[in-house]
């Protein structure tokens, strides 16, 4: 299950971006990830869940938007979105295809409380996608 492996990249990005910003929690974390990385959304959210744990992060939620791939047939000209793995076109069936893009992942934002000099604490939110 690469979904641990994807949930600590994604740990220290929002650790490293929380600390930076003098956070004393992390409420929400935002992600697009492309469609051919073939991850389970529940199981990402259950294994950041657990890699969090016992950090500023501890409590926060995942928020997973899948970015489709591009598929481009040679064989009919078709050109469309793919959200699944597939080999083939969708229209012909023909194997003679090109894949494009659907293969990142993208930290696009975090939502933190953050100290204040006067004591209270408010939302910030910190944009700025960070690959992995």
């Amino acid at each position: 299950m690469h979904e641990f492996s994807l949930a600590h990249s994604i740990l220290e990005i929002v650790l490293d971006s929380a600390r930076q910003n003098r956070a004393t929690r992390v409420r929400t974390v935002d992600c697009r990830i492309g469609a051919m990385r073939q991850i389970v959304p529940s199981y990402l959210s259950t294994a950041f869940e657990a890699c969090s744990q016992q950090s500023l992060a501890e409590g926060a939620d995942l928020i997973v938007d899948t970015v489709p791939a591009r598929l481009d047939c040679q064989a009919c000209s078709h050109s469309g979105d793919m959200t699944e793995i597939t080999f083939q076109c969708p229209s012909c069936g023909s194997t003679r295809i090109e894949l494009r893009g659907g293969t990142t992942m993208d930290v696009t934002s975090i939502t933190i409380d953050q100290e204040e000099s006067n004591g209270h604490r408010h939302l910030e939110e910190s944009a700025g996608a960070q690959r992995y």
